[in-house]
C-alpha cells in the first residue's frame, strides 16, 4: 500500500482479488480517497486516489456481480465540510466512469459497511451533521445509479451522538443494524428494520434495544489544565475558548470532544478533524468556542467513534 494510505475496508473481487479502500494524505491535495485492488497473491494490480484539491474523506470500494466497481466515501463540498460521493469504477484500471454526490447539512457520509442488494441496489447507514444540535443516522438505500431512494433516520432517543458501524441482512428480507450512542453510561444500539425499513422507533421498543455498560474508548478531564498522554486543554479554567490537542488513532477520520456541566447533562460537542500535517495526521489542534456557556465547573470527554 502507498505511503500514508489508511485501509478502512477489505473485500474479495470476483477474480479472487482484492479491494482495499480508505483514504490517504498527501502534500498537495491533502486526504483524499484512496483504493487499490491485488491479484489473489496481494500484488497490486492498480492504485488510485479519488477527491479534490483540497481535503477530502474516507471510501469504502465493493464489487457487483456484473463487475462493476462500487465507491462511496466522503468528497469535499464547495461550502460543505464534505458531500457523499457515489462512483462507479471501471474494474480494470480504477478510472471513474460514473459519480454522483449528494449533500446534507454540514457533512453527509457513510457510517457503516455498505450492502449490496438486489438489482446492485445499496444499503448502508449514513451520518450528516452540522452546527450543534444537528446530529442524523439514517438508514438509506441507493438503486444503481447512485440515486437515494429511501432515507428512513433513526435514533436511539438518548441525547449523546448515536452511530452505527454494522449492517447485516436478515433471513426475514429485513436488517440488522448494531452501533452504539455516546452516554453515561455508554451503550450499545441493535436496531432490527423490516424489509421495506420499517421502524418501531426511539429505543427501547420492539426492534430497537440498548446493551448497557459497553465502553469505547475515551478520554476523560476536568479542571485545573488535566492533561494525559493523548490529549490536553489549554487554557483550562478559559473564558471565550480553549484549545485542545490531541493524538487519534490513525484508523480514526475524527474525534468528538464534549462538555458536561456537574449534573451530567452534556452542554456542548465539537467535531474534531486531524491536522493537516503529515507527520501528525493523527493529530488535532484545534480551538473551541466557549462563548454561551454559563461560569462554572465542567467535565470534558474525548469520545473516539
Amino acid at each position: 500500500m502507498a505511503e500514508n494510505a489508511i485501509p478502512i475496508h477489505a473485500e474479495q473481487t470476483l477474480d479472487g482479488g482484492f479491494l482495499i479502500s480508505g483514504y490517504q494524505y498527501n502534500d498537495a491535495t491533502g486526504y483524499d480517497m484512496y483504493v487499490v485492488k491485488t491479484n489473489a497473491n496481494g500484488e497490486v494490480e492498480w492504485e488510485r486516489t479519488y477527491g479534490t484539491p483540497q481535503n477530502d474523506g474516507g471510501s469504502m470500494a465493493m464489487q457487483r456481480p456484473d463487475g462493476l466497481i462500487i465507491l462511496i466515501g466522503v468528497i469535499r463540498g464547495e461550502v460543505t465540510t464534505g458531500k457523499l460521493y457515489y462512483a462507479h469504477l471501471n474494474p480494470s484500471n480504477g478510472d471513474v466512469l460514473y459519480s454522483v454526490t449528494h449533500q446534507k447539512y454540514d457533512k453527509y457520509s457513510p457510517g457503516s459497511t455498505p450492502l449490496l442488494l438486489s438489482d446492485d441496489r445499496l444499503a448502508l447507514a449514513t451520518l450528516s451533521y452540522g452546527p450543534p444540535p444537528t446530529w442524523e443516522v439514517a438508514f438509506t438505500i441507493f438503486d444503481n445509479a447512485g440515486n437515494i431512494i429511501q432515507e428512513t433516520p433513526i435514533s436511539s432517543g438518548l441525547p449523546g451522538e448515536d452511530y452505527i458501524r454494522d449492517l447485516e441482512p436478515t433471513p426475514d428480507g429485513g436488517f440488522i443494524l448494531a452501533g452504539f450512542n455516546y452516554t453515561v453510561p455508554q451503550s450499545s444500539w441493535v436496531v432490527k428494520l423490516g424489509p421495506n425499513g420499517e421502524y418501531c422507533g426511539t429505543a427501547p421498543c420492539l426492534d430497537s434495544l440498548f446493551v448497557n455498560n459497553i465502553t469505547p474508548p475515551l478520554i476523560e478531564g476536568g479542571q485545573g489544565g488535566e492533561q494525559t498522554n493523548q490529549a490536553t486543554l489549554y487554557p483550562n479554567p478559559a473564558r471565550g475558548s480553549t484549545q485542545i490537542t490531541c493524538t487519534l488513532p490513525p484508523q480514526l477520520p475524527f474525534g468528538v470532544l464534549e462538555l458536561y456541566n456537574l449534573q451530567g447533562q452534556k452542554v456542548r460537542y465539537w467535531v474534531l478533524q486531524p491536522s493537516l500535517y503529515p507527520s501528525q495526521r493523527e493529530g488535532i489542534t484545534q480551538t473551541l468556542d466557549l462563548e454561551g456557556i454559563a461560569p462554572g465547573m465542567y467535565v470534558w470527554r474525548l469520545a473516539l467513534p
